[in-house]
């Protein structure tokens, strides 16, 4: 049976996911919720003022190396006093391929999944290192969450915050909007990948433009965290601590693959179970 997919992390980060999806007969649609738009006039800090930089992303990442070498010249790397983090070995890949980190370079990251890829788990991994730290530095988008800022700052530890990026709706494409319209149309129920409650809220205000929203009530939704989970839940079954529907999965690839295909091999959506 053709089970279907849609995956709405940002542009890039789709296709290795959707190339073993297919190979396991899904038919995959690739639908960005969001489009990553670079800031202008970015007041570019240097990590050499800084005891800790953190990235929210690898968007992020990308986005203040490109930054740095503007300012600071194509020699310019990251400087071994400083310790680099972010919330997931992802983010830790980006930054490693911009080429800026030398062999003395500090990558601080949650790796073990059964731990959590959040802002969280990096809080247990800095506890060794507070007392080294007087300064850090937070690259991340326009809007963000603050827990981790405000965790520092309680510790008396400075903390500056530099927006790279926003977040936009991305625009669906005219054939992405019609293969959307047969499957509404039919009442297929679809899994659709949710990585962020930005993305989420997004695909939510254009499905109730479109007239959907009961026929993406049918749908299933695998989420990369607890709190999309927790806010899908809340919008689509009001406020149900648990829907049978819904799924947090991992954001690694091997782990949203594990999570599609457990839903293809009992031969029914509902095989899908909220962990909350």
């Amino acid at each position: 049976m053709v089970r279907r997919a849609v995956l709405t992390r940002p542009q890039g980060r789709n296709e290795t996911l959707a190339a073993h999806l297919v190979q396991q007969d899904w038919q995959v649609l690739m639908l960005p919720a969001m489009t990553i738009e670079s800031l202008d006039h970015v007041a570019w800090r240097a990590p050499a003022d800084y005891d800790l930089v953190m990235f929210v992303s690898g968007n992020a990442a990308r986005l203040y190396v490109e930054g740095m070498r503007q300012q600071a010249g194509e020699g310019w790397h990251w400087p071994s006093d400083t310790l680099a983090a972010m919330v997931g070995p992802g983010s830790a890949d980006a930054l490693r391929a911009t080429g800026v980190l030398t062999s003395e370079a500090r990558l601080l990251y949650p790796s073990d999944t059964r731990e959590g890829l959040d802002s969280e788990a990096l809080w247990r991994l800095l506890q060794p290192e507070l007392e080294q730290l007087r300064r850090v530095l937070i690259v991340r988008g326009e809007q963000g969450r603050d827990w981790l800022a405000e965790q520092l700052r309680l510790r008396g530890i400075q903390v500056d915050l530099l927006p790279v990026y926003r977040r936009v709706p991305a625009a669906w494409t005219e054939a992405a909007t019609e293969t959307l319209q047969i499957w509404q149309r039919e009442g297929l129920t679809v899994t659709w990948l949710l990585s962020s409650i930005e993305s989420f809220r997004a695909l939510h205000v254009r499905v109730m433009a479109l007239g959907w929203e009961e026929w993406w009530r049918t749908c299933c939704f695998i989420t990369t965290h607890p709190r999309i989970t927790q806010s899908c839940l809340e919008t689509l079954y009001a406020g149900a601590r648990d829907c049978r529907r819904v799924v947090t999965s991992q954001p690694l690839d091997d782990s949203l693959l594990h999570a599609f295909l457990t839903a293809r091999q009992a031969g029914t959506d509902n095989i899908l179970q909220s962990r909350l």
